[in-house]
Parts: structure tokens; sequence; C-alpha cells
């Protein structure tokens, strides 16, 4: 059974001394999996293309989806607060006018 605890300094996996080479390598493996290089993952979407230098998105396609996300939010809102006494300041506040 694997047990696991805490200290100041570390946390202990206590694994059986029956582990096998294969299982202890298996539990090493989830592990990386749950702690990615997010280095060479940014390098990786950088040269496809994805990713300025700076980490931010540049994929088109990703952009137009969350553009009509942010869209459709706005819209919800919008409508939520129509009848609301001050919707005309919350359309002012966002650069737009009264339908």
């Amino acid at each position: 059974m694997l047990t696991i605890e805490r200290t100041e300094e570390y946390i202990l996996l206590k694994i059986p001394v029956t582990t096998t080479e294969e299982q202890l390598r298996a539990i090493q493996d989830a592990y990386n999996n749950v702690q990615p290089d997010y280095a060479s993952l940014l390098k990786a979407e950088q040269e496809a293309g994805l990713m300025d230098e700076d980490g931010f998105i540049t994929d088109p396609e990703v952009l137009e989806i969350s553009r009509e996300a942010r869209e459709g939010g706005w819209n919800q809102t919008k409508e939520v607060f129509k009848d609301h006494p001050r919707y005309e300041e919350l359309l002012e506040s966002a650069g737009e006018e009264e339908e």
C-alpha cells in the first residue's frame, strides 16, 4: 500500500519493498505527467506558431473561438440587465449605444 507523509521539508511516498521496477517507473511516469516541463511545452507551442515569445496565444482559431465566447457572454450580460434602471450606463461604459 502506498502511503504519503508530509514533513517540513519533504513529501514522502512510502512504497512497499515488494514494488517492482516496472511499477516504480509507472509511478514516476504518473508524477512526470502531473508535473510537466512547462518550458519545453511552451517552446513546442512557440515552434508550432501557436504562442508568441511571451506565452500569449497566437493561434487564429483559438483567438476566434475566444472572441466568439466573449461576445456571447457580453450579449448574455446585456440581456440579464436589459430592464435595470442603469442599463444605459452599462452600455455607455462598454462603448455601446442602446439598441
